[in-house]
């Protein structure tokens, strides 16, 4: 076994052991400008909160949810990358700025990321393929350049993929084939080049295709014709 990979899953144990609300209440509390006291973050609108089933009798927060023009500024802290029973993280619709955080790749039991509609820059962290229980990825709206990273294609659990209006560049990774649960993956209104490869137009539960690609549309499947953008 690779020792990197070892460390890693020591690290990320020790964090679900150790964790503990006030810590996670501080660390959300200092983001959102919240006015909490020990664990009273969990009773914030923003936020949810629930008791893990690994260490009974202590909670600790599942869901941040502060979308739809709360203002939000600035960048995202690294230190979300520390709420280890994190599932649900919306942000959507603020002023957020800067980097993902490489460290959002800790949040191994994340199940939806929602950043649309913010102005991030920077590249997709390939740390965001260690996601591997992550439903839904949207990061459409923002000002993301680079290529698509090949790491997504380890996130199986995948089913809605949405990267358009970024500026990311080159060719589609052949590895999105490897999203066998994915039933939308919209990327148009991007610099990419080339076409959609055939694995990932022939997968099993693929229903929307939305891309702007050369002239790639034109060979789609007729099942696979461009369809409305996704709304939250």
């Amino acid at each position: 076994m690779n020792i990197y990979y070892l460390l890693f899953n020591l690290i990320i144990t020790a964090k679900l052991i150790y964790a503990d609300i006030v810590t996670e209440c501080k660390i959300v509390s200092d983001f959102l400008g919240l006015n909490t006291e020990k664990n009273h973050c969990c009773y914030k609108d923003e936020i949810r909160c629930n008791y893990s089933d690994l260490v009974e009798h202590i909670e600790h927060i599942f869901e941040i949810n502060v979308y739809l023009d709360k203002d939000l500024k600035g960048p995202i802290p690294a230190e979300l990358g520390d709420l280890p029973y994190l599932q649900i993280l919306k942000l959507y619709s603020n002023n957020l700025s800067g980097e993902i955080p490489s460290n959002l790749g800790n949040l191994s039991y994340l199940k939806s990321l929602v950043l649309h509609s913010n102005n991030l820059s920077g590249s997709i962290p390939p740390e965001i393929g260690r996601l591997t229980n992550l439903k839904e990825l949207n990061l459409s709206g923002n000002n993301l350049s680079g290529p698509i990273p090949p790491e997504l294609g380890k996130l199986t659990n995948l089913e809605t993929l949405v990267l358009e209006g970024n500026n990311f560049s080159g060719s589609i990774p052949s590895e999105l084939g490897n999203l066998k649960a994915l039933k939308t993956l919209y990327i148009k209104n991007n610099n990419l080049c080339g076409s959609v490869p055939s694995n990932v137009k022939n997968l099993p539960k693929l229903e929307n295709l939305n891309n702007n690609i050369s002239s790639d549309n034109e060979r789609l499947p007729p099942s696979y014709n461009d369809v409305m953008s996704l709304t939250k």
